[in-house]
């Protein structure tokens, strides 16, 4: 045998001892393991004790001892590819054993035990079991706002018994959410991080006590105070009135149906009131929200005796403007609510309001203001369009067909 054969027999006999130091690292912890669970086995279920344990399971007693005080060890005996080959002997010794419950649900499914179905089920849940409990809580709760209490622990993996419905209101404020008087989760927020179009209840004492309340749409947050530790809230009731909070605390939660939450490109039926000021700007612009949808859905560029476009932002406002309008009137025409129909007859006056031009000619009152900055800087263009109404879309498009004109 020459050198360079004996050199690869010893890489070869060094590869061989890590393999077989890495597999007995793995029996000695899968035999631990079960230890562990038999010991526990023997003296929960069977009511053994610590003598008839040892004797039940071939070992002495200080070597019981030692296994019961590694078992309870919270650091893992092994890791990396040791870790492996023993989940791969666990697997092994509780499939013929006939305990395939307690093998991993890749060896339950190598083994024919269990369809591709069951078996990520099971992987989603023994992933979702690592997850802390007020994270799945707030994972479930955000996905399915207003859920039930009864409904909610099925939804989350956390240790219980079949049988029993846990009460998981503890764990609602690391949570970030609050309860309802019917029992019903809801997402919170702190008060400065409401959005526009956010609904919160009216009054949050009814909230929490009662199981039917109304809830309000938020327009704005403004900090206020020395350090800003303050807010001032406006809002805007079911019925389009609006109203305010002057003084509140930023870190103040509040319950929350957030229409980002759901997947909707906007609060449906939330109008607030710069939205209303756009729309009247546009109705004396262009004509009538419902003219203006016509012919946007026909494919029509320009509407309207200005010739301008409107751009795509403006079309979706008016869309949610004119479905607005005809809920309140399709709730006027059906509800045999009388409080529901006066809310709706509100709603309809606010919207209809905004069906009204605006009594001067915008356009001709725009161009006159910039007569006297033919070559200003665009900045002062733009005031001079936010001063009569206008956007800064239209304002380019002014401008521009102002110069053409010329």
């Amino acid at each position: 045998m020459n050198e360079t054969e004996r050199r690869q027999n010893a890489q070869a006999t060094l590869a061989a001892h890590m393999i077989a130091r890495h597999e007995a690292e793995a029996w000695t912890a899968a035999r631990d393991h079960i230890a562990l669970s038999a010991t526990d086995s023997c003296r929960d279920v069977l009511g053994m004790s610590i003598r008839e344990t040892a004797k039940e399971l071939g070992i002495s007693r200080s070597t019981l001892a030692r296994t019961l005080w590694k078992g309870r060890s919270e650091a893992p005996t092994v890791s990396g590819a040791a870790a492996d080959l023993m989940r791969k002997h666990l697997d092994a010794v509780w499939i013929k054993v006939g305990r395939h419950q307690a093998a991993s649900p890749e060896a339950q499914y190598e083994a024919g035990l269990i369809d591709e179905f069951e078996r990520d089920a099971l992987l989603d849940g023994s992933r979702r079991a690592r997850i802390p409990i007020d994270e799945q809580i707030r994972d479930v709760v955000r996905r399915f706002p207003g859920i039930d209490s009864l409904d909610l622990p099925r939804m989350i993996v956390m240790a219980a018994r079949k049988d029993a419905v846990p009460d998981l209101r503890d764990h609602a404020e690391d949570a970030k959410c609050l309860v309802d008087g019917g029992r019903r989760w809801w997402p919170s927020k702190n008060v400065r991080d409401l959005q526009p179009g956010d609904e919160i209840p009216r009054y949050l004492g009814k909230f929490e006590e009662s199981e039917s309340y109304e809830w309000m749409f938020v327009e704005s947050v403004t900090p206020t105070g020395v350090f800003g530790d303050r807010c001032v809230v406006a809002f805007q009731y079911q019925n389009g009135d609006g109203s305010s909070w002057p003084d509140c605390a930023w870190d103040e939660r509040q319950p929350v149906r957030s229409w980002a939450d759901q997947g909707q490109a906007a609060p449906a039926g939330f109008l607030p009131a710069l939205d209303l000021r756009r729309i009247r700007v546009l109705v004396t612009l262009h004509g009538r929200p419902e003219t203006i949808a016509s012919a946007r859905a026909q494919g029509k560029a320009t509407i309207g005796e200005t010739g301008l476009v409107v751009s795509n932002e403006d079309a979706g406002l008016i869309a949610r403007f004119v479905s607005a309008k005809m809920d309140a009137e399709k709730r006027i025409a059906t509800s045999t609510n009388a409080s529901d129909r006066r809310e709706a007859t509100r709603k309809l006056e606010h919207l209809l309001g905004a069906e009204t031009p605006l009594p001067t000619d915008i356009v001709a009152e725009f161009f006159d203001r910039i007569e006297s900055i033919p070559d200003g800087p665009w900045t002062e263009y733009l005031r001079a369009a936010q001063d009569v109404g206008l956007s800064e879309y239209d304002c380019q498009q002014l401008v521009a067909r102002g110069r053409r004109g010329a």
